[in-house]
């Protein structure tokens, strides 16, 4: 008997060692990297499919808003072009000219200078109406309610600023009616 246990047990360690294969053999601190890995690898995988699913409702949100009125100054200008021309036609398909014939200017931007230059910085008048004709050479946005424009006419410059605020007493309205799509203003 006593051999018979000897023997039962050296086979069944020798089992015990011949199953397990030495790929098979991990330590703790192996089976834990391993693990983490494996973690670290479906998080990265999770995190690109959301990204990937952002980017995807970005760049179909970001199309429609392009081609309702990007911000040009990031557009790069084949894409520019192609958004104007499609204002232009839907401008055209609701009736409505996108080159108005008439436009009435109380006063050029040369007379504009002389008669209110002296005014200060800051300072407006909140009475008078005046109605200029130029052309808009560069937007800057400083706040989502603050913008100012360079309107060039005559060989002379004048800069406009256009504040939420003051809004209501001197607004600048468009020919289409929104100030993103116009690229002609009543000031």
């Amino acid at each position: 008997m006593e051999g018979s246990v000897e023997e039962t047990a050296k086979g069944v360690s020798d089992l015990a060692v011949d199953s397990a294969s030495p790929a098979e053999i991990q330590s703790k601190n192996a089976r834990k990297k391993e693990l983490k890995n494996k973690q670290r690898e479906e998080e990265r995988r999770r995190k690109e499919e959301e990204k990937a699913a952002k980017q995807a409702a970005a760049k179909a949100s970001s199309h429609c808003q392009k081609s309702a009125g990007a911000d040009d100054e990031d557009m790069d200008p084949t894409q520019f072009h192609e958004n104007r021309l499609k204002f232009l036609a839907a401008q055209k398909a609701e009736g409505k000219n996108p080159y108005p014939h008439k436009f009435f200017a109380s006063m050029s931007i040369i007379e504009y200078i002389n008669k209110y230059g002296s005014l200060a910085n800051g300072e407006h008048i909140e009475d008078v109406v005046v109605s200029l004709a130029g052309r808009i050479m560069s937007k800057r946005s400083s706040s989502s309610k603050l913008f100012f424009y360079d309107l060039h006419g005559d060989g002379a410059k004048v800069q406009v600023m256009a504040d939420a605020r003051l809004s209501f007493k001197c607004a600048i309205k468009s020919f289409s009616g929104t100030e993103s799509n116009a690229r002609k203003f009543i000031f």
